[in-house]
This record gives C-alpha cells, structure tokens and sequence, in this order.
C-alpha cells in the first residue's frame, strides 16, 4: 500500500490474466485508490482498486480490505450487456518476525 502522497506503479501476470498493470496513489497511510487495466487472451478490462488498512494491532498481525472493481466492456452476461465483477476481500496478514 502506497504511504501518503506517494504514487505506486505494480505489473502483474497470471491467469487468466496476460498482463494486468495498476497505478495506485496512497490518501492516507491507510488508504489508497489504484486505476487497473488488464488484457486476457480474449478479452480487456479497467477498474479500481481500493486497498484499505482496517486494523493493525500489532507488527505482527494487521487486517486489509482490497476491493478491486473491473469493468468488461466486450464482454456480455445473459441480458447482452457488458459486465465487470466487485470482489470486497478481507485480508488478515500475519507475519512472523523470525525471519
């Protein structure tokens, strides 16, 4: 997650996407908004992506939310219209500091 008035450039491949790229931009230390464009074999989208910090307790446990919004402008669902899914995740993250 970017730290506030930073800006993050992130490129990721992996299915089903060939390649997905996103800038986000960090509000806050705990907030931050990113703009999503990706490319599958068949198909492209855009979104957002909004990646929150709800809760860090400790340096060892924290709790995110990361709700990325992508919009398929080709493709159709069964009324013919274009479609995109929104996926609210909780995240719980805990790190070992063994390491």
């Amino acid at each position: 997650m970017p730290v506030k008035g930073k800006s993050k450039i992130e490129f990721y491949s992996g299915l089903p996407y060939v390649a997905l790229s996103q800038y986000s931009y960090g509000f806050s230390n705990r907030f931050s908004v990113g703009v999503i464009y990706g490319y599958t074999p068949f198909e492209k989208g855009y979104g957002l992506r909004i990646k929150a910090l709800l809760t860090k307790p400790s340096e060892s446990f924290r709790l995110n939310l990361k709700s990325p919004l992508i919009y398929y402008p080709g493709m159709k669902s069964g009324d013919n219209e274009p479609w995109g899914p929104l996926r609210p995740l909780p995240i719980i993250s805990i790190f070992s500091l063994l390491f």
